[in-house]
């Protein structure tokens, strides 16, 4: 008997969006990487990206897309859903190097990815999800929260590819973030004109922002930059309407523990994992 689970998938965002936001945007937490990834992509295509969802009955069940170099990402999911996603994926000749989601999700993709290609599947990084309804400001931080200009791009640039180079095991490839500079969505913690933490937020969908970027240069650290730049910026989007979250590494207690310390509740977990060939 064929599965009543029927895969679909485009090469056009912009298709993809038509099709599966109103089910992205019903839980726009746990799916705020696949919105910001693919209305990002409307704008500026990913070369030899993949959108793919899953229905059942005529209704969207999961969703999922492949932009490389990044693995895949899976939408909140029914175990049969993520199993038919992986499914598509092999049946499309996808080269992935991992997946990603919230745990039970992503590992539901893996476990089938595994058992369809013979792929050794491994756990490269484990994040809590966080949200802030309200922020509590850190005390005694000199400086103040202003938008990143252009003349910051380069910068902001540099910045981002140290943060990047930091992150190098976990296996996240640098970006270009100086087009974000020019969307106004890069803030920058400022001491007496003197830039000394960076942090982005993601427009909002589903009412849902995420922060992002968070980083200060090593010989500005410990000083309460990055937790004054944030609740700052946080409470700059909860006073438009918007709530935020972020990702953090759950095994880094010192980050988890300044936003916390800020207002940030954790809510799930998300995992990215590996994927390699044995033999």
């Amino acid at each position: 008997m064929s599965s009543p689970l029927k895969v679909r998938w485009t090469d056009d965002p912009a298709a993809y969006l038509d099709r599966v936001e109103q089910f992205l945007t019903a839980h726009p937490v746990e799916h705020s990487v696949l919105l910001t990834t693919a209305h990002r992509s409307v704008a500026a295509p990913v070369t030899d990206s993949v959108w793919m969802w899953v229905e059942l009955d005529g209704r969207v069940v999961a969703a999922a897309q492949h932009t490389p170099p990044h693995g895949a990402y899976v939408s909140l999911a029914p175990a049969a859903a993520s199993e038919a996603l992986a499914a598509g994926f092999v049946d499309l000749q996808r080269a992935l190097p991992g997946v990603g989601g919230m745990r039970a999700d992503s590992e539901a993709f893996g476990c089938a990815w595994r058992q369809l290609t013979g792929t050794e599947v491994s756990e490269a990084l484990a994040r809590g999800v966080y949200v802030a309804a309200a922020v509590r400001h850190p005390k005694g931080v000199p400086g103040r929260l202003r938008p990143a200009v252009p003349t910051d791009a380069d910068l902001v640039q540099s910045w981002s590819d140290a943060f990047h180079a930091e992150l190098a095991a976990q296996h996240l490839p640098s970006v270009d973030v100086r087009p974000r500079v020019a969307q106004g969505v890069v803030s920058l913690w400022d001491l007496g004109g003197q830039p000394v933490s960076v942090a982005m937020v993601s427009p909002a969908y589903g009412g849902v922002c995420r922060v992002s970027l968070v980083y200060t240069p090593p010989e500005q650290r410990r000083r309460g930059y990055a937790g004054a730049c944030v609740a700052a910026l946080t409470e700059q989007e909860l006073l438009a309407g918007n709530r935020c979250m972020l990702y953090t590494d759950l095994a880094n207690p010192t980050s988890n523990g300044v936003y916390q310390r800020i207002g940030y509740e954790r809510v799930r977990e998300s995992v990215d994992l590996r994927f390699s060939v044995t033999g």
